[in-house]
C-alpha cells in the first residue's frame, strides 16, 4: 500500500509537471500572438496610409486633366463663336 501511494504521488508530480509545461506553452503562443497581432496591424496601417497617398495623387492627377480639358473645351468654343 506504501508503494501505491509512492505511485500516486509521482503521478500527480508528473501530471502538474505537464500542466506547468502546457501553461507556459500556451503563455508563450499567446505573447507570440500578440506580436503578430500588432505586425499585422502596423502592417495595414502601412498599407491604408499608402492607399490614402495613391488615391490623392489619382484624385489631383484626374482634377488636372479635368482642367485641362475645360481649358481646352473653353478655347475650341471660343473660336467657334463671335466675341
Amino acid at each position: 500500500a506504501a508503494s501505491s501511494g509512492g505511485g500516486e504521488v509521482s503521478k500527480i508530480e508528473q501530471a502538474q509537471g505537464l500542466l506547468d509545461a502546457a501553461k507556459q506553452s500556451a503563455n508563450r503562443a499567446l505573447s507570440e500572438l500578440d506580436d503578430v497581432t500588432q505586425r499585422v496591424f502596423r502592417e495595414m496601417e502601412r498599407f491604408k496610409i499608402g492607399v490614402d497617398e495613391e488615391l490623392r495623387r489619382l484624385y489631383v492627377s484626374h482634377a488636372r486633366v479635368q482642367v485641362d480639358y475645360s481649358r481646352q473645351l473653353d478655347a475650341e468654343w471660343r473660336k467657334l463663336l463671335p466675341s
